[in-house]
């Protein structure tokens, strides 16, 4: 088979590897193709400690069941997936506490195991034990289909934000997880305030008509903000740009009783900031981080994929084949695309 394989910071090849045996209890899924994310082109730019090279990376994908060693899972051959890629212990206090994604000891396909970036993938039987693996509604295309894991991590960060009809919801940055997380908010009933540094990115963004907008790059966020709010500020404010000073900014953008996510992960070693905790104190604000997601995020994310008020078509900006992952890659750190499709061929 074809694998994009991982070699070293600015390294990848694709290649031809074995097409991997159906693991012992799990599954084999033929990939129909990937979405690259952020986190993808960050380890091609930099590595990850958890990464190894060679290895394949990749994990917003869709495929098609060809082997699944136990039928017990509610999933078969022939049936078209996704899933969550992160395998939690099931042992730990997080995990007996159903909050999965925060498991101390969990393992991730693209990190311990062989990830979406090839034409077939080995599901393990810790994944398919948690119903990690999870089958696809008919009336979703292939891409749409792999947007459920980056949605799912919308989802784990907005359940604590309770956004309710007619709130105001400030989304700082606008790639692909800003949109997805404005477009979550715009579902709920809230009137959206995009914020980005990046005349493209905020152009892009545009098109999809929201409230207001914020071009960071020649305004104030906190000034602009208050005034489109009538000097209220946001009721609630995301932060998916992984800038410092934008998340020490983003607490002064909101409401009394505002809520803050800080979605957006700062880089080891430089996630100090600084904020004033009178703010916080007098004005009641809420404070809220966000990783990962689980399966049953995953399944709600199909869910509200499947209902179509998500606008896939315009965050999934463009499409490669395999051969042309580096192509891709380019595309989305370049910030000339949205969401890149990996497309395999024949599919």
């Amino acid at each position: 088979m074809k694998a994009a394989v991982f070699y070293g910071p600015q390294d990848m090849r694709v290649e031809e590897r074995p097409v991997p045996k159906c693991p012992e209890g799990g599954a084999l899924v033929k990939l129909h193709g990937s979405l690259i994310c952020g986190t993808d082109t960050k380890i091609f730019n930099n590595g990850h400690p958890r990464v190894i090279p060679p290895q394949t990376i990749g994990h917003e994908a869709c495929g098609t069941v060809v082997e699944i060693d136990d039928p017990g899972y509610g999933v078969q051959a022939g049936d078209r997936v996704t899933f969550q890629t992160s395998i939690f212990c099931g042992k730990c206090e997080m995990c007996q506490k159903g909050i999965y994604n925060l498991c101390e000891d969990i393992h991730a396909i693209s990190w311990d195991y062989a990830g979406t970036f090839a034409e077939y993938v080995a599901i393990p039987k810790a994944a398919l034990n948690l119903g990690n693996l999870v089958k696809a509604p008919v009336n979703l295309k292939d891409e749409q289909v792999a947007l459920a894991e980056p949605l799912a991590c919308v989802i784990n960060g907005q359940e604590f934000l309770h956004i309710m009809p007619g709130e105001t919801v400030l989304v700082i940055g606008a790639g692909p997880i800003g949109i997805l997380q404005a477009e979550l908010a715009r579902m709920q009933g809230a009137k959206v305030i995009i914020a980005e540094f990046s005349e493209n990115r905020l152009m892009m963004a545009k098109k999809f008509h929201y409230e207001f907008y914020i071009h960071t790059a020649k305004e104030d966020l906190v000034a602009e903000t208050k005034k489109l709010t009538g000097g209220k500020g946001a009721d609630v404010t995301i932060v998916t740009a992984p800038v410092r000073a934008v998340q020490e900014q983003a607490l002064e953008t909101l409401a009394l009783r505002g809520r803050l996510s800080l979605f957006g992960s700062l880089p080891a070693g430089k996630s100090q900031i600084t904020i004033d905790s009178r703010t916080i104190h007098y004005k009641e604000i809420s404070v809220y981080g966000a990783a990962s997601s689980t399966a049953y995020q995953i399944r709600k994310a199909l869910d509200i994929l499947s209902v179509g008020n998500i606008r896939t078509d315009m965050i999934v900006t463009h499409t490669v084949p395999l051969d042309r992952i580096l192509y891709g890659l380019q595309l989305a750190m370049s910030g000339e695309a949205l969401k890149v499709y990996v497309k395999n061929e024949g599919v």
